[in-house]
């Protein structure tokens, strides 16, 4: 275990908990029982996106290197991280189902990484490779650990202080906490996607970026059409699987990237370009999908309110929660998805 590794355990579990804790405890309880949302989202992530990976490194295959594709196929089997649960904070979706679904996914991944990965090598290569052995799975099982029990923990905790007048005051704080926390992670993994490169991301033909940019906007623009014009989910519900299938964690990939091609240069640059141009488009589509959403009512958010507000202030806490006739209209939406 190196510093790094130990830092951003750290952080991850002050994300999860502070995060936890912002939200109502009849939102943690609901979300627990939000059925529909989480087998969409498992489909997604678990489904979805591991077929597209396999669908574009086959399209590409004549093209793209051998690290080019096991790196896109380990991304793509890779469920959304603790950066998902930051980007559903800033840009108000339902944090609640967002923690929700990172930590039984976090669980599911431990089976369903090595099922994809066997499979789609398997389909690509005849089983001649073997990307599972290159995982590290101690360190990816404390992540899951940490995860969970940094869940767990803000959930009981929220459910104390749920009603009492020192409860807001903790929430703010604790929300405070979790966006710092999910700020340095975002930091950490953009320093760590940009160390070793060796100028690989910007001298790879347009078929590495175009290969990398795919599966994010199919993720994106599935989760959008499946999860609201399919299912007929709440919007805020909605935005929040949009994030969680897009964005993919890619801080796997770059960690077998690194071991696994450490004493071959061209190989190495390869393999972490594709991680870096994917960790890129999934920002930007987040973002911009995010900004869009806002605008047209689907966020916990007012439409018209003040950018830099709307991103530093969580609609989490009762005590922030102003929303009038937005807060209505998604109570509307969250009772006619229980019924």
């Amino acid at each position: 275990m190196n510093v790094f590794f130990i830092i951003t355990t750290i952080f991850i579990f002050l994300q999860v908990f502070g995060y936890t804790l912002t939200c109502e405890s009849d939102t943690i309880k609901y979300n627990l029982k939000n059925k529909k949302a989480i087998l969409v989202g498992m489909g997604l992530q678990f489904l979805v996106m591991p077929f597209t990976g396999y669908i574009v490194s086959l399209i590409f295959k004549n093209l793209l290197t051998f690290e080019h594709e096991t790196t896109l196929l380990l991304i793509t089997t890779c469920p959304g991280g603790n950066q998902s649960n930051f980007f559903n904070s800033v840009f108000n979706a339902e944090l609640g189902l967002s923690l929700t679904m990172t930590s039984i996914n976090s669980i599911l991944s431990l089976i369903m990484i090595p099922i994809n990965l066997i499979i789609y090598t398997l389909a690509l290569y005849g089983g001649k490779e073997n990307v599972v052995n290159a995982i590290d799975w101690v360190a990816l099982g404390i992540t899951i650990g940490t995860t969970i029990v940094a869940f767990v923990l803000g959930g009981i905790l929220c459910v104390k202080i749920s009603g009492k007048d020192i409860g807001v005051k903790i929430q703010k704080l604790f929300y405070k906490i979790g966006s710092i926390s999910g700020l340095a992670l975002v930091i950490l993994a953009f320093t760590q996607n940009s160390s070793g490169s060796s100028g690989a991301f910007y001298d790879q033909p347009w078929y590495i970026i175009v290969s990398s940019i795919i599966p994010v906007l199919v993720g994106a623009s599935s989760a959008l059409i499946i999860s609201r014009f399919l299912m007929k989910m709440p919007k805020s519900d909605c935005v929040t699987i949009m994030i969680e299938t897009a964005m993919q964690n890619i801080a796997i990939a770059l960690n077998v990237s690194l071991s696994t091609y450490a004493d071959d240069e061209v190989a190495l640059a390869n393999s972490l370009s594709v991680a870096i141009i994917y960790g890129f488009a999934q920002g930007i589509t987040c973002i911009i999908g995010c900004l869009i959403l806002w605008k047209l009512g689907w966020t916990k958010a007012p439409a018209r309110e003040n950018f830099f507000v709307m991103i530093f202030k969580s609609y989490e806490i009762k005590g922030n929660n102003n929303q009038d006739n937005h807060e209505s209209e998604n109570e509307i939406e969250l009772s006619e998805n229980v019924e």
